[in-house]
């Protein structure tokens, strides 16, 4: 006898996602109530991934609305919160929306669940979301909680009232069921604590001792464009021009100094203190095309510190001509 044909399992159709842009992609089976902590992180990178636009659209906000007249580093604070705020929102939205889940939890098959079996409230989610944060800022150690609770609910879930499980979960599987804990909730947990530590202990510092210096580059570059701008002679014999001097004596208070080729054709300024925290032998340089007076142009390259956080200033100062890094000048300019 042949068996019989298998009937292929139709796809169960949920009310919650009826209008909605997502769908699962990766459904839990039946006997599945509580996700593993590698699908929970999963779900929640695949957030971030979608989320994405969001840092674009801030940085042009924030740029645009303070006419690109803001320091680097208070530009990184504004555009570091508002995305923080608005990546809280969208969490919250859809942790209280139907269908109780985020895009990647919903392409995960999973949502957040509570004790009455009720969405979350904006306001709870919004909570919940800021409990997130307090777990990333603590290298991860709330997840460890979730490694050995028989729900899997990491810190954040269990102060905020609310666990993360399977779509089909009801609410007396909820009470009545638990899971056991497995090794890959241990690696997983050991591996967001330790992206937590790159990114708090390690990229953002990094980041900000860069941002720093650039912002220090950008205050020097405003006492020199008035030098350059008046297009005196830099020396004369074996002293510098007054203007120079006076500039050279402001750059001495923020710990950078000037120096001056022999042909007075070039200025270089570089962080020479000695404090800590200091990018020392970080400089810039500035470049005369060789013209005179107004004509004058520069061209501004920088030694030493990331690129992508060049300063401003180097953009524009002044009616001297003062090129970012990498620039071509054209001729006539």
């Amino acid at each position: 006898m042949r068996p019989p044909a298998r009937t292929p399992e139709r796809k169960e159709k949920r009310p919650d996602l009826e209008n909605s842009l997502f769908s699962v992609a990766w459904p839990l089976p039946r006997s599945c109530y509580f996700p593993s902590l590698t699908r929970r992180l999963a779900a929640f990178m695949l957030d971030l991934v979608i989320a994405l636009p969001i840092w674009p659209l801030v940085v042009v906000l924030t740029e645009v609305s303070t006419s690109f007249n803001l320091r680097i580093y208070d530009s990184l604070v504004r555009i570091v919160v508002t995305s923080i705020i608005l990546h809280a929102v969208y969490f919250a939205f859809w942790e209280s929306s139907r269908t109780r889940a985020t895009p990647g939890k919903i392409l995960f098959d999973l949502r957040v669940a509570t004790a009455s079996d009720q969405p979350l409230t904006f306001n709870d989610a919004m909570v919940r979301f800021a409990l997130r944060l307090a777990t990333f800022a603590t290298l991860g150690a709330g997840l460890w909680f979730g490694c050995r609770d028989t729900r899997g609910r990491a810190l954040h879930d269990r102060l905020s009232g609310s666990t993360v499980v399977a779509h089909h979960v009801t609410p007396g599987q909820l009470r009545c069921f638990v899971r056991q804990s497995s090794r890959g909730d241990w690696v997983a947990a050991l591996v967001a604590s330790l992206l937590s530590l790159l990114v708090l202990w390690v990229a953002i510092p990094a980041v900000i001792a860069q941002v720093r210096v650039s912002d220090r580059f950008d205050a020097a570059l405003s006492e020199v464009a008035p030098v350059l701008d008046a297009g005196d002679p830099l020396v004369t014999g074996q002293r510098w021009s007054p203007r120079l001097a006076e500039a050279s004596r402001a750059l001495g208070d923020l710990g950078i100094a000037i120096e001056v080729n022999d042909q007075a054709s070039a200025l270089t300024l570089r962080i020479a203190s000695a404090r800590a925290s200091d990018e020392v032998g970080a400089s810039l340089q500035l470049h005369s095309n060789g013209a005179a007076g107004a004509d004058a142009a520069w061209i501004c390259t920088d030694h030493g510190f990331a690129p992508f956080l060049a300063p401003s200033g180097c953009r524009a100062l002044g009616n001297a001509l003062i090129l970012a890094p990498g620039t071509p000048m054209l001729a006539g300019d």
